[in-house]
């Protein structure tokens, strides 16, 4: 690992990538641009690249799409839920289109073609690095509008009341951060420094009791009709986040004995 010294915060990086050889040739690469860039962590799957974004809270995730264990659709979905701040960069072969645009509809903005070229990642790391510096601007004219631990919770509040009343609809937290007049980063920070967890998994939460009150009282009621009623548009998405949640599928859960 290349870590670079300077007065400004290093932008770390966690590469996810199941072929070593393609691993290592990135590595090599991003150890050339140097800069405020530097790998933090390397992993072979999704599942592992999850527990190094855990340990390091990086901000950037290089990814490819087709790895074991957890791909890296998979493990984009759980980094934008769970580590907001973190930045996201899809590997990806001019077979995998599809793939790529179902990358695209999770939010991510940024990708590359494999084999990777070191001037379009300069490329795109240099827009990854323009995105956090203005966010750390942002951040500072934020901290002087909500200086205090009142005026943060206050905020806080309002929001999860809002999140109370629109949680079945489509929510997108870049919206929700603009209607409060505050960054997607400071949302999430202020947001778990207060309500103990994340804005999505707040989001998450109520629409599981939500789904979980509907599965009670409705037994008619067909599993994906309870699903976008809560506001999931996947039916396989939502049965996987209920057993999460639950430790039951919605299917389990309706048979289990009251």
């Amino acid at each position: 690992m290349n870590r670079q010294k300077n007065s400004e915060k290093n932008i770390s990086i966690i590469i996810a990538e199941d072929e070593q050889l393609i691993r290592r040739n990135i590595v090599k690469k991003l150890n050339s641009i140097g800069g405020r860039f530097y790998v933090a962590g390397e992993a072979h799957n999704g599942a592992a690249a999850l527990d190094q974004i855990k340990l390091n809270h990086a901000d950037i995730l290089i990814t490819d799409i087709k790895m074991p264990v957890m791909d890296g659709l998979a493990l984009t979905r759980e980094v934008r839920n769970s580590y907001p701040q973190t930045r996201i960069i899809i590997v990806t072969g001019h077979d995998e289109f599809t793939f790529a645009k179902q990358a695209i509809a999770l939010g991510v903005k940024n990708y590359l073609l494999k084999p990777v070229n070191i001037q379009e990642l300069k490329k795109t790391l240099i827009s990854v690095q323009m995105e956090i510096e203005q966010e750390e601007k942002e951040r500072n004219v934020e901290l002087s509008i909500f200086p205090d631990l009142n005026s943060q919770r206050d905020m806080v509040e309002s929001i999860q009341e809002f999140l109370r009343l629109n949680y079945s609809n489509e929510l997108s937290m870049d919206d929700v951060a603009r209607r409060f007049h505050i960054s997607r980063e400071y949302l999430s920070r202020a947001f778990k420094k207060h309500a103990g967890i994340g804005p999505n998994r707040f989001v998450r939460n109520i629409r599981i009791a939500a789904s979980q009150k509907l599965l009670d009282e409705n037994p008619g009621m067909e599993i994906k009709e309870i699903a976008l009623a809560v506001g999931f548009e996947d039916q396989g998405y939502f049965s996987r986040v209920f057993k999460k949640v639950t430790g039951k599928s919605p299917v389990e859960y309706r048979r289990r004995t009251p």
